[in-house]
């Protein structure tokens, strides 16, 4: 059984996250504690500010936001970057980093992450000031967008998507 975890900022300023792998019925000082790092880290990416693990088709697979991360789109444009397990080893999935199709600098977009086979939540805090929502969903290796839900009448600073 795998479990959902967030950690907070104040963890992630490094760039790494964590996340815990539980086999069903295995007490929780029995649990493996892993350290995620991404290959491109830089100080201030918060890697881990969110994260979601799924038993996926070909393992399980931790989606990871990384809410201000520079992209091509811009400064803290924001991406997800993904994690499997294959053989007991916890790697990065190098072919797996989403990013807003529409992304601009600010977005934050990985903000938040939800995660359950094959379907992917991806909050952008920053989008419009006032923070979106992202949903796909995964078919093999790739991932396409079903959804941008913007909240009607929202005001800057709501953070939709948090």
């Amino acid at each position: 059984m795998l479990r959902s975890l967030t950690t907070s900022r104040s963890l992630t300023t490094i760039g790494c996250g964590l996340a815990l792998s539980l086999a069903a019925g295995q007490a929780s000082a029995q649990c493996n504690i892993v350290k995620l790092m991404h290959a491109d880290r830089q100080a201030g990416d918060f890697l881990g500010s969110s994260m979601s693990l799924s038993a996926g088709t070909s393992g399980p697979l931790c989606a990871v936001g990384m809410g201000a991360d520079n992209t091509a789109a811009g400064t803290d444009a924001g991406s997800v970057r993904f994690f499997i397990k294959i053989n007991n080893t916890w790697g990065e999935a190098n072919w797996l980093t989403l990013t807003a199709d529409d992304a601009l600098p600010s977005d934050y977009f990985g903000t938040s992450v939800s995660y359950r086979d094959p379907y992917l939540i991806v909050g952008a805090t920053g989008v419009g000031n006032t923070g979106a929502a992202y949903i796909y969903q995964r078919i093999g290796s790739q991932w396409f967008k079903e959804a941008k839900i913007v909240t009607p009448g929202a005001v800057t600073g709501d953070d939709a998507g948090r």
